[in-house]
């Protein structure tokens, strides 16, 4: 959490930043003066001296890099208000101008972005994204809005008067912001509630920093992350400082303030009560007066909450720390198991431990591993009686719990032989080649091939024992034979997540509870359901021109960008266009060339997940104890549910997990932690955790799930899909094929993939989002259009009201896509016949 600092004569004072979800009375008030005469042309020379001054904010950069120099990245902002709105005036040093073709999501790259709400905690709120225009490929400025409140249609349509200027090392940008957007009546005395976001990114691979007011990132998901701000007619004494609190990895805090340079070389301490905990000094580090001031963590078990940080012998207020707890639990989800040797010989088992055990006691105390360890054919052994594959159920006790974690072994021989002494026989012969941005010539890699190679073949024999997934493709090469199959959906990663699947039904008990497959699309009782078909336009109930003025339109937007694409609209089950536009990799894109659908598979997944709903095998809205046995007996505040999971309410965050066997276990382990229905945080996590109950109540593990109830049944001849939340390869008419799927409400052709009942609990609900589903009413289509989003920018549009579904599959946005997009869309809708 954080804190600031404010300068009053001086005298220094801290104003104390509570913790987000702190009613909005208990937060500090920010007084802003009114100011006359302001003219929004983004020079600034207006103001004078006058406004709200704040002169020091927060760095957020990647992991494991810093903030980058002042040079580099600086931010100052003034705040004031007049009869008309709210005003702001932001200077921003930048070296390097880049900002984002895409005007929805400026936030990328440069950026100034500025959340205001009718008061802190409310939903009353919109967002204003605004990019400068200083970018040599975007030379004009750019805004969007991002519209929350509730009553929109009662409120006047979001405007802002917004200009900006190139000044010294950088840009500034200025802005009006009217009263009206969310129906304020301005008085003195009155309080809004804000948040200023600026970011700065030179490029890819380059740096990258977000400079924020109210320190904590999430203000779109958290309405309590951003400041109370009075309308007063003299403003409040500068903001010249910020700190943080946090933990690192090496179990220690950390306190970090970042302040004007009138503080420089001013003394620091952090105090817990009357004890001190540590000091530290304002010092300038790459052009900013800062200080990071370390001590220990507090004890397991325990927390600091508020700290009391003094500068210059002056008690400056609290800081609200964030839960060492929760911090501790989290890094023991994420440590490692090793084994002695994942691959091994000899008819013992290796004994495992954590990777860095002394980290995992100071993290947890005292601890206990016990492993079990089960024979390919899921019989528990306590010895190797043949090669091959094995499972080792590793469960970790400490204090008043337990956790488990899975690994695949692989013994090569019962001869009690050092396997890294059989594997200096191995011989690797590759075609290698390096990327052009290491420098290196590859006519010069050609001629050292065999230095290449024995650079591979050396790698390989030092971690055939060590490495998790070398042990994973052994024991899968081990048991396959010549001639099985060796795409996504059976390959030895596919056969790996299914041995596992099937070994912990067994271990949980779950084979017994579901001990029936599942059944796959059934047989329609009555007339089949609507299926794509060649038609004319009448049939579709399109216009005679439609399909030639929405190609007219493709060919336009294909020369106009770098990224090829293909389509497939489809109304009334009849094709209105199928086509495909542009080149990829110089070759011209097919209607059958496979693009990423990025996270439209999570449309599939919910699809899936229906299907287990409509036959009884998984409920949307019991608590997760109820659903799988990981979290049976888990003490948690607020439950968690397959719908918050979908709906990303769950608080978890994250893109990856899984492909892990032992998702679930690790899930559960940080259950007791996790701000279920407290705040929005979309991810990827949640949908494979859903991905692990599938699998447990099916028995069918992702890839074979997939293509047994999705895949053959549609007819989906190019498709590959294997996760729940993102990584699917498809076409258009395969896309479109499950779009009509789902307009038909469950069923195609002659079969029901789920009910119509159950097709209705997949659908959004209010402004939350449905099972894999999105409300993505747009440029003329109905209220009623779902779909699913995806960051390559694949477009499904599922549209019940027009009896339409419109595909597009791409790799990328590519360059003009925001400039095309809609258009497309309204070119499509334009051409809908008239009832």
């Amino acid at each position: 959490m954080k804190m600031i600092l404010a300068n009053l004569g001086t005298v220094v004072l801290l104003s104390i930043l509570w913790a987000p979800g702190a009613a909005g009375d208990e937060a500090p008030v920010f007084d802003i003066p009114r100011l006359e005469k302001i003219v929004i042309d983004g020079s600034g020379e207006d103001w004078g001296d006058g406004g709200f001054k704040v002169k020091a904010l927060t760095y957020q950069v990647q992991r494991g890099s810093s903030p980058p120099p002042a040079r580099d990245c600086d931010v100052r902002f003034r705040l004031g208000w007049n009869d008309a709105g709210l005003l702001l005036w932001v200077a921003v040093r930048d070296d390097v101008a880049k900002e984002y073709p895409d005007v929805r999501s400026l936030w990328h790259m440069d950026s100034v972005s500025v959340f205001v709400a009718d008061k802190r905690g409310s939903n009353n709120v919109y967002q204003v994204l605004i990019a400068p225009g200083m970018d040599p490929e975007h030379k004009k400025l750019r805004s969007h809005f991002s519209d929350a409140r509730p009553d929109s249609a009662k409120l006047a349509k979001l405007t802002a008067d917004i200009a900006a200027a190139r000044i010294g090392g950088g840009y500034a940008v200025e802005a009006m912001l009217p009263w009206a957007n969310l129906g304020i009546d301005p008085k003195p005395g009155r309080e809004i509630a804000m948040q200023i976001d600026v970011v700065d990114h030179d490029g890819r691979g380059r740096s990258f920093a977000q400079v924020r007011w109210y320190p904590r990132g999430g203000t779109y998901k958290d309405r309590n992350l951003m400041h109370r701000v009075r309308l007063a007619t003299k403003g409040g004494d500068p903001v010249l400082a910020l700190a943080s609190g946090g933990y690192d990895k090496s179990l220690r805090t950390r306190v970090d303030v970042y302040a004007a340079k009138e503080l420089l070389g001013e003394a620091v301490v952090v105090r817990k009560g009357d004890r001190k905990l540590a000091d530290g000094t304002l010092r300038l580090r790459k052009g900013r007066s800062t200080a990071a001031v370390l001590f220990p963590m507090p004890a397991i078990g325990e927390t600091w909450g508020a700290l009391n940080v003094l500068v210059a012998g002056k008690d400056m207020g609290t800081i609200e720390m964030p839960d060492a707890r929760a911090y501790r639990a989290g890094a023991i989800m994420n440590s490692q198991i090793k084994f002695e040797s994942f691959s091994f010989t000899g008819t013992e088992f290796p004994g495992c431990d954590f990777e860095h055990p002394g980290l995992a006691e100071d993290l947890m105390g005292p601890y206990r591993v016990s492993v079990q360890y089960f024979d390919r054919d899921f019989n528990e052994v306590t010895e190797v009686a043949r090669p091959g594959r094995y499972g080792a159920v590793v469960t970790v006790e400490i204090k008043n719990r337990r956790f488990r974690r899975f690994h695949t072994l692989y013994c090569a021989s019962t001869e009690d032989r050092p396997l890294r002494v059989h594997a200096r026989r191995i011989e690797v012969k590759a075609d290698i080649s390096l990327p052009p941005g290491l420098g290196i010539d590859p006519a010069v890699v050609k001629e050292n091939a065999g230095v290449l190679e024995r650079s591979v073949r050396r790698r390989f024999q030092e971690e055939i024992e060590n490495d998790p997934e070398i042990a994973v493709i052994l024991a899968g090469l081990s048991e396959a034979r010549p001639g099985d199959k060796t795409d996504i959906f059976s390959d030895l990663f596919a056969r790996e997540r299914q041995w596992w699947v099937t070994m912990k039904r067994k271990f949980y008990g779950l084979d017994k509870r579901y001990p029936e497959p599942l059944d796959p699309p059934r047989a329609i009782d009555g007339p089949p359901a609507t299926t794509i078909r060649e038609g004319t336009a009448a049939e579709a109930g399109v216009k005679p021109d439609a399909a030639e003025k929405i190609d007219a339109m493709l060919n336009q937007w294909a020369g106009d960008t770098d990224e090829a694409f293909a389509v497939c609209i489809v109304r009334r089950g009849v094709i209105v266009l199928h086509k495909a536009y542009g080149k990829r990799g110089g070759k011209p894109m097919t209607l059958e060339t496979p693009s990423n659908m990025a996270s439209i598979t999570k449309m599939l997944g919910g699809v899936l997940t229906m299907m287990c709903v409509d036959q009884g095998r998984l409920d949307l809205e019991v608590p997760l104890d109820k659903v799988h046995p990981a979290f049976a007996g888990i003490d948690v505040a607020t439950p968690a549910t397959i719908r918050l999971l979908y709906s990303h309410w769950s608080g978890l965050s994250g893109h990856q997990g899984g492909l892990r066997n032992d998702l679930e276990e690790m899930v559960a382990s940080y259950y007791p932690h996790l701000e279920v229905n407290k705040r929005y945080e979309y991810c990827s996590l949640d949908c494979a955790l859903v991905g692990k109950f599938v699998e447990a109540v099916s028995g069918e593990a992702l890839p074979q799930f997939y293509k047994r109830h999705l895949i053959d049944p549609l007819g989906l001849k190019h498709t590959e899909v294997t996760r729940m939340g993102f990584g699917t390869r498809s076409i258009p008419m395969d896309m479109a094929r499950i779009g009509q799927m789902l307009l038909n409400r469950g069923a195609y052709g002659t079969k029901r993939f789920f009910g119509e009942e159950t097709f209705r609990k997949m659908l959004p609900v209010g402004d939350r989002r449905g099972i894999g589903t999105v409300s993505l009413s747009e440029s003329g289509l109905s209220a009623r259009t779902f779909g699913h989003p995806g960051a390559s920018k694949a477009t499904i549009r599922i549209d019940p009201e027009n009896d339409l579904v419109i595909v597009m599959c791409r790799n990328s946005e590519g360059a003009n896509y925001d400039k095309y997009h809609g258009r497309f869309i309204q070119t499509v809708v334009g051409g809908l016949a008239k009832e």
